[in-house]
Formats: structure tokens, sequence, C-alpha cells
């Protein structure tokens, strides 16, 4: 009997974990709906622009290159010694 209890127990439980995720998702849906709707009225900022203006930025890509150099030079340097006592 025991058993039986425990079964509808986790039958209800499982149940009220289903029902919450589908009010989770709905809610998700509808303010994914509001900010859309927001954006399409101009309260608030369309991200896309933001996006796009990042795509086109070299900056970070300078940055790394700048950074990396001295490694890419030191590892040349390294490489080129090991070569160069082969050749003996």
């Amino acid at each position: 009997m025991a058993w039986i209890n425990l079964l509808g127990m986790a039958i209800k439980t499982g149940a009220k974990v289903y029902a919450n995720n589908q009010r989770t998702k709905e809610a998700i849906s509808d303010a994914k709906l509001q900010t859309a709707i927001r954006m399409a009225k101009g309260e608030i900022e369309y991200k896309g622009t933001v996006l796009e203006n990042q795509k086109s930025d070299w900056k970070d890509e300078l940055i790394l290159i700048i950074l990396c150099l001295p490694i890419v030079m030191l590892d040349l340097q390294y490489g080129l010694m090991i070569l160069h006592t082969w050749k003996r």
C-alpha cells in the first residue's frame, strides 16, 4: 500500500512540474512579445543594431594581434634556434 501512495505522490509532483514548465514557457513567450512590441514602438532600442556595430569593430582583433605578436616572435626565434642546431 505504501508503494501505491508513493507512486501517486510522484505522479502528482511530475504533473505539477510539467505544468510549471508550461507556464514558464508561456511567460517567456509573452515577455518576448512585449519586448518586440516595445522595440517596434521605439520605446526601447533595437538590439540588432548594437550587434551589427560590434561585428564591424576591429579594435578587439587589433589588440589581440598586438598581444599575441611577442608570443609568436618568441616561438619563431626558438624554432629557428632549434633548426640551426640540427644543421650542425
